[in-house]
């Protein structure tokens, strides 16, 4: 399990600036650093995914270019 670094005092602070207790904050910060961020997404997961899917558009576009060639020679060649 990752564990979500947090500035745990920043957050008790800017909670009790909103109106919660002192205790109210803590057991708020507590919940937090305590969360699973295992099945979150980090930048570098998306960066990996759209390279995979950039990689896949091009092969895609490139292989109906030649098909679209292909079929223009085709045709050419019938009306000879």
């Amino acid at each position: 399990m990752r564990a979500l670094v947090v500035d745990t005092n920043g957050i008790v602070k800017k909670l009790e600036a909103s109106g919660f207790s002192r205790v109210q904050a803590e057991g708020i910060t507590e919940v937090i650093k305590q969360l699973d961020v295992s099945s979150l997404v980090t930048k570098q997961d998306l960066e990996i995914a759209l390279a995979r899917q950039t990689t896949r558009l091009v092969t895609w576009m490139s292989g109906s270019l030649l098909a679209q060639a292909a079929v223009i020679i085709a045709i050419l060649q019938y009306l000879q």
